[in-house]
């Protein structure tokens, strides 16, 4: 009977840690849902949020073309922004005679 016993204790060990688990995988799902849905919130435009919802459906919201306030920054340089990649050619020579990256022709 001992052996039994042994058996279902294990088998309580493992459902309280899959309990466990789960529990946690639902909490970070959960996060990850209200993140979602407050960053889908955001994305609407303040004036058309607070409008009521009978504004909304009869059309009596605000037109505005909404332009950036300033133009967006390119990331990469000029020189750099092609789409074929950097190509470094390693050389066991002196420092002095080592070759610069170069791109691909």
């Amino acid at each position: 009977m001992s052996n039994f016993d042994g058996v279902i204790e294990n088998l309580e060990l493992e459902l309280e840690d899959r309990v466990q688990r789960l529990e946690a995988q639902y909490k970070l799902a959960a996060e990850s849902l209200d993140i979602q849905l407050e960053l889908r919130k955001v994305r609407v435009p303040s004036g058309v949020r607070k409008l009521t919802l009978r504004q909304l459906r009869e059309g009596k919201y605000p037109q505005k073309q909404l332009k950036p306030k300033r133009p967006l920054k390119t990331i990469l340089p000029p020189h750099l922004s092609s789409s074929k990649p950097l190509r470094f050619e390693h050389s066991l020579e002196s420092p002095q005679k080592a070759r610069s990256p170069t791109r691909p022709r």
